[in-house]
């Protein structure tokens, strides 16, 4: 399958050590990080593509480090510079003048991650030559909470997206796993092309190769008409295959080769048709079980299970609960006002 766009990179370059916390929400927010120790012969390979914020933690930075760094800010004066100044700062040291006049927001502690993140953003968004995918992806609003779990999740997404390989979501049922392929689907260069997602277990058997991979006139009783599957529609974008465990066998056998060759046939045709499209895949039961019993591909199981990412359960997910209690009382509020006013 044809490769998609190449997504520039977010890139913040930490001079400092960040705290576990905030590593974590930027690694969600779909920063990659960088982190620098002030050193006399310090050198950073900064890759054309990447886009990058430039954050002096002066939490950890003492006189002489802050003085190594100037030089670099001078060279680098075009990067958006950051500062987070320490706990109790009544007034800075001399030497922080010209460091403190190069950064365009300061952000003082206890420090709140989403104003340092919207910061990061604005300044992104700066940027003409960044996709407008990409800036808007930080938040990923359908994914509720801020939970350890799922702020793991987000920061895969935003590592997966940009790779157009097969990805198997895992999960138990109500975890989101559509949402997060429509996620992947949003972060990528595919994004503007089409999102097709079906229920592989809600299809009869008979009709699974027909309604994937369309079929001819006359290819069975009552095909009347050429019909295009799903696949042909979704040519330049992606496909999602929501329980796909329960594929018949040779359904799955049809899977590989677009996995494999990129080109379906459809029922009643020998023409080999090639198509463009990325397979997310989900399923709640474990297919390495499936394997061992038979009732599914091998083969496939490594095709589609390339990059893997499972969805935790609402247990989980801590504080989660109420955000999301919160979310849906909203939905319900606005479709039956007056109806319910909150939670005791």
């Amino acid at each position: 399958m044809a490769a998609s766009l190449e997504i520039p990179s977010r890139c913040a370059i930490w001079f400092g050590q960040p705290q576990a916390a905030e590593r974590g929400a930027l690694a969600a927010a779909g920063w990659q990080l960088r982190c620098v120790s002030p050193a006399p012969a310090m050198a950073i390979g900064l890759r054309g593509r990447d886009h990058l914020v430039a954050i002096v933690d002066l939490r950890h930075l003492d006189a002489d480090a802050v003085q190594l760094l100037l030089p670099w800010i001078e060279r680098h004066h075009h990067l958006p510079w950051l500062a987070v100044l320490p706990p109790g700062l009544g007034s800075a040291p001399p030497a922080w003048g010209p460091l403190l006049r190069a950064c365009r927001d300061q952000f003082a502690l206890p420090l709140e991650l989403h104003d340092l993140l919207s910061a990061m953003q604005r300044q992104s968004e700066g940027d003409d030559a960044l996709p407008h995918m990409v800036r808007e992806s930080g938040n990923l609003p359908a994914l509720i909470g801020d939970s350890t779990a799922l702020l793991s999740v987000r920061a895969s997404l935003h590592k997966f997206a940009p790779v157009d390989l097969p990805v198997l979501v895992t999960g138990e049922t109500g975890t989101g796993k559509e949402l997060a392929a429509q996620a992947l689907h949003a972060l990528s260069g595919r994004a503007g092309k089409p999102f097709l997602a079906i229920n592989c277990g809600a299809i009869p058997a008979n009709l699974v190769q027909s309604e994937l991979f369309g079929h001819e006139r006359g290819a069975f009783t009552g095909a009347a008409q050429r019909r295009i599957g799903l696949f042909e529609s979704a040519h330049g974008g992606t496909v999602f295959l929501d329980e796909v465990g329960d594929l018949p066998a040779d359904a799955q056998t049809s899977l590989l080769r677009v996995l494999q060759e990129g080109t379906l046939e459809r029922v009643g045709s020998n023409q080999p048709l090639r198509v463009d499209v990325r397979v997310l895949a989900a399923t709640h039961v474990e297919l390495e079980q499936a394997v061992a019993q038979g009732h599914f591909r091998r083969d496939l199981y490594y095709r589609l299970n390339v990059l893997r990412l499972p969805m935790p359960a609402l247990r989980e997910r801590g504080s989660d609960v109420l955000l999301l209690a919160e979310h849906f009382l909203r939905g319900f509020r606005q479709r039956h006002p007056g109806r319910a006013r909150g939670f005791d």
